[in-house]
């Protein structure tokens, strides 16, 4: 019998051309997407799904007895119930190798704009030029010599700190760990990287002990003037607590690639200048895209096939 794969976003690329000379795959026409009741009945009559903005929750899973791999089509896997999947013998495998260097390259590309405060200049320049260009015109931060707090020194924390050494900055991290096989970033407390950053960034996943991983208690510690990059996960960041640091001018900005009910961003962050908002696009590059699809495929392939895989949760 041939093997069918549900996909429940659309994509393109080589990969998934080949992906169809072997196996059955069903998947939303571009720019569409599933229903809950759609997916549930995809489930329900495939052997494998590759899971591209969706959420996989128990109550899809409860009558999949033909689905035998969840592939997510990234590295973070908060939108799928691993749990749930286990117990019905379903196995679960994500993509982490791939986007580590692209991941840390856009937060780093955050940080930079909102040091130099390039979107605010572009909106400047755009629309609101009244040619007074002086010397302390958007003033701004360089790197060099500045403190930056990294919470995560996974594969995406470590890209980040290296292309963070290159900019001469001062580096400091805070893993539930010590990360001993590196000479780059020191390791403080949580309590002491926050007091000490001058550019905190996130790189950890969210489960049920990072959500709400900097609340209000977590902001009373920092500087003023910090910085905060979160290209991890919205909740990881209590939104009321951010909120409240932007209103009453209790941190410089902050820059966020991922929000609290994708694909929705909130309103009230959207009238703060010194805040860069982007839509979950820190792995959107020509390049990535491709890899993380044939990384993709080749998973779904090689467990059909009998393959050990090095990606399962």
């Amino acid at each position: 019998m041939t093997k069918k794969v549900l996909v429940t976003k659309y994509l393109k690329g080589s990969a998934l051309n080949d992906l169809k000379r072997e196996m059955e795959v069903i998947m939303p026409d571009e720019g569409e997407g599933y229903s809950k009741k759609e997916l549930k009945e995809h489930l329900n009559n495939v052997d494998a799904v590759l899971v591209s903005r969706a959420v996989i929750t128990e109550d899809l899973l409860d009558e999949t007895e033909r689905l035998k791999l969840i592939c997510v089509h990234g590295v973070g896997y908060d939108n799928v119930d691993v749990k749930a999947a286990r117990r019905r013998g379903i196995a679960v495998a994500n993509l982490p190798d791939v986007l580590s260097y692209v991941t840390a390259e856009f937060a780093f590309a955050l940080m930079i704009s909102l040091s130099r405060r390039v979107v605010e200049a572009d909106h400047y320049a755009r629309n609101h030029n009244d040619h007074n260009w002086h010397p302390y015109l958007l003033l701004s931060r360089e790197l060099r010599g500045k403190k930056l707090g990294i919470f995560g020194l996974g594969n995406i924390g470590m890209e980040f700190a290296e292309m963070a050494r290159a900019f001469k900055m001062d580096i400091y991290y805070h893993n539930r760990t010590k990360n001993k096989e590196q000479d780059i970033a020191k390791y403080l407390s949580k309590e002491e990287l926050l007091k000490t950053a001058d550019y905190i960034s996130l790189h950890i996943p969210l489960n049920e002990s990072t959500e709400n991983f900097l609340s209000h208690k977590e902001f009373a510690l920092m500087k003023e003037d910090v910085y905060i990059i979160n290209t991890a996960r919205g909740p990881i960041i209590n939104k009321d607590a951010l909120l409240s640091a932007l209103k009453n001018d209790k941190i410089a900005g902050a820059a966020l690639d991922v929000h609290y009910s994708e694909p929705y961003i909130e309103d009230d962050f959207k009238d703060f200048s010194n805040v860069i908002l982007t839509p979950h696009i820190g792995t959107t590059t020509l390049e990535t895209r491709e890899k993380m699809l044939h990384k993709a495929v080749e998973t779904i392939t090689s467990s059909f096939s009998g393959k050990k895989l090095d990606n399962l949760l």
